[in-house]
């Protein structure tokens, strides 16, 4: 079975693509597409809720936020899959259980930087 893979660009506009597939993910939603991006620009193996929590919704109460955190999550897999994000641990990262088919790379191209990212289903 073929991993689902993404390009998600950073600079030049932060969009969500289907690698290979002239689809669209997440169109809109800016701060679905800019948790992805903390996510995949993470290199210590993930993401403590409460940064996100911090950085996402400084303004809102505890309680509020975490809800917020929890239904963005939702929405986030149930567009790119359940397993697109992994949770397990307590800190948030994009989905890398299986080493060596799962990985995020990152490429700059003059103007605009992109990451691929794809996991094994």
């Amino acid at each position: 079975m073929t991993s689902p893979q993404f390009v998600l660009r950073t600079f030049g506009g932060l969009s969500l693509t289907s690698a290979g597939v002239e689809k669209s993910f997440l169109s809109g939603q800016r701060k679905r597409l800019a948790l992805l991006a903390v996510l995949a620009a993470d290199g210590n193996g993930g993401v403590p809720r409460d940064r996100l929590l911090a950085l996402f919704w400084a303004e809102s109460d505890a309680d509020r936020a975490r809800n917020s955190l929890a239904q963005m999550v939702y929405a986030i897999r149930r567009e790119l899959g359940a397993d697109c994000i992994d949770a397990g641990s307590g800190d948030l990262r994009l989905n890398r259980a299986a080493p060596g088919q799962s990985r995020v790379s990152s490429r700059s191209n003059g103007k605009r930087r992109s990451i691929r990212w794809w996991w094994s289903a």
